[in-house]
């Protein structure tokens, strides 16, 4: 069971929202997990990718995760895409709406 619903009230109150088509227990992983992305960081970057492609899908211009092996991976397949999604940590932009 995962932690779905809290972040996303957390995110609701600074930022507005848009869902990939994959969330919640359908989601794909960003490709970094398990030790993937040291063990065969090609094939990490590559899952990332897709993930990254999906966010830009919904006209987001924040991706936005709470887990730094997630923002880590996921930043570099934005940069790798060059994509104009930015990569946005949670905690960061809850600092911000605080600020």
């Amino acid at each position: 069971m995962g932690l779905y619903e809290e972040p996303r009230e957390l995110l609701k109150k600074v930022a507005n929202l848009t869902e990939m088509k994959t969330i919640k227990q359908a989601a794909k992983c960003c490709g970094a997990g398990g030790g993937l992305k040291k063990g065969f960081p090609e094939l990490a970057l590559e899952i990332a990718k897709s993930r990254v492609e999906e966010a830009e899908e919904t006209g987001a211009d924040n991706l936005v995760s709470i887990c730094p092996f997630c923002y880590r991976n996921l930043d570099d397949a934005i940069k790798a895409r060059n994509s104009n999604i930015k990569m946005v940590d949670l905690t960061d932009l809850i600092n911000q709406a605080l600020d």
